[in-house]
């Protein structure tokens, strides 16, 4: 699907605030639940080029932690180690800059 198609699929807050382009912080991006009933799979995705560093690191966790691949030492498996390896040495490396 392209981002053009998945544009109808937004509010128009949400198109207004991926238009602009700026930055979002934690703050911001929580202060949206506030305001909206929520945000959809299309709205996430095309929001979250803009995620500020924190925001970043919290929403990649807040994902990492609903994956379910089981964990094999050593990781046998791409999945395996991009969810219980490079992912959190990744987001440990981030936490550093902030």
């Amino acid at each position: 699907m392209l981002k053009e198609q998945m544009r109808e699929h937004c509010k128009p807050l949400i198109l207004a605030i991926v238009d602009i382009g700026d930055p979002i912080s934690v703050e911001f991006y929580d202060a949206l639940y506030t305001v909206l009933p929520g945000l959809n799979s299309y709205e996430r995705y095309l929001l979250r080029p803009l995620f500020k560093r924190a925001l970043l690191i919290r929403e990649t966790e807040l994902c990492l932690n609903q994956c379910s691949v089981e964990r094999r030492i050593p990781p046998s498996t791409y999945d395996d180690c991009m969810i219980h390896e490079l992912v959190p040495m990744m987001i440990a490396e981030l936490k550093k800059g902030t």
